[in-house]
């Protein structure tokens, strides 16, 4: 998918995505696609599970969470809802940095596309799982086994990695 067709479908409803500025971009060293990806379309200001990419999300990112961890190998892009950096790795992967664990990653896509996509179909698993069980469903976990499965096969073809135990 690129990211100017991400962009058109995953605002289609009027949801928003935060792209990067390519200042910030400058001199980091993730893959070019990455790069492209985050400056052209960004990523969402909300995503499902408890994700942000807004500019504030980021706000920790760069010198003070590398002095912090030691890290040069990561590029904050977001964080979860625990508070914990989402990055981009050098090798393009996307993982958040468990901080009650002393920043390990914690591994959710293997690159920014993937992500992209990922988050436009659990997108369609909550919309889904809405409509069939209502308004709270997804929330309480009352997700039909259908649409799950609908999804983890979604996954495996994508992203097996992603389906392994202790990722996100």
């Amino acid at each position: 998918m690129t990211p100017e067709d991400f962009k058109r479908v995953w605002e289609l409803e009027g949801d928003r995505l935060c792209p990067v500025p390519t200042e910030e971009l400058s001199g980091v060293v993730i893959p070019t696609s990455a790069k492209e990806f985050l400056a052209k379309a960004g990523l969402p200001e909300d995503a499902a599970p408890f994700l942000s990419f807004a500019a504030s999300s980021r706000g920790f990112s760069s010198d003070l969470l590398r002095a912090a961890i030691d890290r040069q190998d990561v590029f904050v892009v977001g964080s979860n809802g625990s508070a914990d950096p989402v990055a981009v790795r050098l090798d393009g992967a996307l993982v958040y940095l468990n901080h009650d664990a002393e920043f390990a990653e914690i591994y959710i896509n293997r690159d920014v596309n993937t992500f992209a996509v990922t988050a436009l179909r659990m997108r369609e698993l909550i919309a889904e799982t809405q409509r069939l069980m209502g308004s709270d469903a997804y929330l309480d976990g009352l997700i039909p086994e259908a649409t799950t499965q609908d999804f983890r096969s979604f996954l495996s073809s994508v992203d097996p990695l992603a389906l392994e135990q202790g990722t996100l």
